[in-house]
């Protein structure tokens, strides 16, 4: 079980650390609200036993996405021809 340790943004990347050392890091781009988000913002999170939860811009990215290597699911992809 990936059990979230630790968290931490970039401008560009979002990554955490499993509480027995294991990292993953996914891109801003595939969470627009975090993209969009001041600094500040983005290092006002919290951890849960379920994944990360930003209160101030309403994101919630679950450890279950975050393994399956999933982005934003509410907005669905624009796909270009």
């Amino acid at each position: 079980m990936f059990r979230l340790g630790h968290c931490a943004s970039t401008r560009t990347a979002c990554g955490s650390r499993s509480r027995d050392g294991r990292t993953l890091g996914v891109p801003l781009a595939w969470f627009p609200r975090l993209l969009h988000a001041t600094p500040a913002q983005r290092q006002d999170f919290e951890l849960s036993r379920r994944g990360i939860h930003w209160d101030a811009i309403d994101e919630n990215i679950s450890v279950e996405g975050l393994l399956a290597v999933q982005g934003d699911m509410t907005h669905p992809a624009n796909i270009a021809a």
